[in-house]
């Protein structure tokens, strides 16, 4: 029965292997899940290395790992957030089941923001009508006076959703540079 030897690269192997690792995880966009999963958590090992012989004084005593990864790995699409993911990933005991398990988090609050953001949208947006119909005399009564109209057209511009606004916006210019040329 036979020790099973570490073998220890030299710092830029390691360098290499990483940059080659994550380099590849950004440019392969149509691939299988379960190589994806493989690609990922093989980065994770190269970083986790890397991290060990930085601070292992590889680099220089006074480098520290986060100092010498943002100087050091410029990869598109790799940031520390990224990186760190990686590295939970490769080193969880089951690396796999951490993957679900950081998908299934980062799924739901992605349903969480949309909720929370896009409540008016499917309301406002589905409205084929041209955006000078939302302000219909049934809705909005004529006002007495200007601050009483304006403060229904600020009441109602806050309920749009942001595309709403910016289309009612460009027509609310339209109108103006009309009136302003007395087109009106």
């Amino acid at each position: 029965m036979t020790d099973a030897k570490v073998i220890q690269l030299p710092f830029e192997e390691l360098l290499r292997s990483a940059r080659r690792k994550l380099e590849a995880l950004s440019k392969f966009e149509k691939e299988t899940t379960s190589e994806r999963n493989r690609r990922q958590i093989a980065a994770g090992k190269a970083l986790i290395a890397l991290r060990e012989a930085v601070e292992g004084g590889a680099v220089g005593e006074l480098a520290t790992w986060w100092e010498w990864f943002e100087d050091n790995i410029r990869i598109d699409g790799i940031s520390r957030r990224t990186a760190t993911q990686y590295m939970q990933i490769a080193g969880d005991f089951a690396p796999e089941a951490k993957i679900i398990e950081l998908r299934a988090k980062n799924t739901e609050r992605n349903q969480k923001h949309r909720a929370s953001h896009h409540v008016m949208r499917e309301t406002v947006d589905k409205v084929d009508k041209p955006v000078t119909r939302l302000f219909a005399p049934k809705k909005y009564p004529a006002a007495d006076d200007d601050d009483a109209l304006l403060a229904q057209f600020i009441d109602l511009f806050k309920r749009m959703s942001w595309n709403c606004r910016v289309r009612a916006v460009k027509e609310v210019r339209e109108l103006y540079q009309k009136w302003h040329r007395g087109e009106d």
